[in-house]
């Protein structure tokens, strides 16, 4: 085992154990010198290495300066410090470990938010199904559309703050009714049938948006024709017709 010196910042080696012990009993070397040799991570007191002895030093020889040239251990000058840098070899392997939980964690979490996106889509589908169930096999009201129009008609002596109130009991229910075809659009591929209900109504009554296996139904009619159809009451508006949702052509 190879060892290097330290004394106020001044560095010799390296030297064999022995060596280091002949230092010592020449008073060359104190014990209280630091050292260093290959396994430690920092520098330590001289009497922490493996083997070195306590020698006393010889009365007749007191102790040198560490850099006389006559004190100095031979082929002192023929050797290179130490380094002082820790090897990058820890760093590197850290960095690698480091990288390995990451790419772990990344994997884990990928595959968790999978599972929870899955969860969700099915969960979105088997309500969309129940709804579509519900809805099928929901009883149509016996509510008329003469009701409905004594309190929404535009000359209607109700108040706004009324018609919300009563709109309560009438929205989600299914009706079935019948009128004239005011308008079919097909707007971004939904579907909507304007109807009279009323022969004086300028434009429409009521504004039915259509489930898209209507589509054929819808096509073979023609402003004017007399159209039975059924429908879930989902809003009204001062000036806008009262709205429809799931709306099916009967006849």
């Amino acid at each position: 085992m190879k060892v290097y010196l330290d004394r106020q910042g001044q560095r010799m080696g390296p030297y064999s154990v022995d060596e280091i012990n002949q230092f010592l009993g020449t008073g060359q070397v104190l014990i209280t010198d630091m050292a260093w040799h290959g396994g430690l991570d920092e520098w330590v007191q001289l009497d922490q290495v493996p083997g070195v002895q306590n020698v006393a030093p010889q009365p007749s020889n007191p102790h040198p300066l560490w850099n006389s040239p006559s004190g100095a251990p031979p082929t002192a000058q023929a050797h290179a410090a130490p380094p002082t840098e820790k090897k990058s070899g820890g760093f590197l392997k850290g960095c690698l470990i480091v990288g390995a939980v990451i790419s772990v964690l990344l994997i884990v979490g990928v595959g968790s938010c999978a599972l929870l996106i899955g969860s969700a889509v099915n969960e979105v589908a088997e309500e969309a199904a129940e709804e579509e169930r519900r809805v099928e096999e929901a009883p149509i009201s016996n509510l008329e559309w003469r009701e409905i129009d004594e309190i929404y008609n535009l000359n209607s002596d109700y108040t706004d703050l009324q018609k919300e109130e009563f709109w309560k009991k009438y929205k989600g229910k299914k009706v079935k009714w019948s009128g004239k075809v005011s308008s079919i659009s097909d707007t971004f591929g939904s579907l909507s049938l304007q109807v009279k209900m009323n022969a004086n109504t300028f434009t429409s009554d009521l504004l039915i948006r259509l489930d898209d296996k209507e589509r054929a139904n819808a096509i073979s009619l023609k402003e004017g024709d007399s159209v039975t159809f059924t429908g879930i009451l989902n809003d009204w508006g001062t000036l806008m017709p009262i709205t429809l949702d799931r709306g099916e052509i009967i006849e």
